[in-house]
């Protein structure tokens, strides 16, 4: 069964809606311990993988100086593995999507993710 780019594009939209209030849920009730708060070299991490919809969510936002249009890199140790765009910046997290990722490469939840 084919599915129209309009239902196809209506999915990965309320995909992406449904993501950020659950990662904006898990960032507010995450123990203040663990949260991170980033300035300029400062990292975060991935907190959310949509491999099939090529986002990811992280737990840095417009608090930490991210904003729409902006790249970040996701490092999985001292590799960069990923470019991601900023699409929706928020308070506390932000949705991008994947525009570049290495070879033999998968972004994971927990991935370094680097203010360019």
């Amino acid at each position: 069964m084919k599915i129209n780019k309009t239902l196809k594009l209506s999915l990965i939209i309320a995909v992406i809606i449904i993501s950020l209030s659950l990662a904006y849920y898990y960032v507010i009730f995450l123990p203040n311990s663990v949260r991170l708060t980033v300035k300029a070299g400062v990292t975060g991490s991935v907190i959310q993988v949509h491999n099939a919809a090529k986002f990811v969510i992280i737990n840095l936002g417009k608090s930490s100086g991210i904003k729409n249009g902006m790249q970040v890199s996701v490092m999985r140790g001292n590799t960069k593995i990923a470019a991601v765009t900023i699409n929706d910046a928020r308070k506390n997290i932000s949705a991008g999507e994947i525009v570049s990722l290495v070879s033999g490469y998968t972004i994971q939840e927990g991935d370094t993710v680097v203010r360019k």
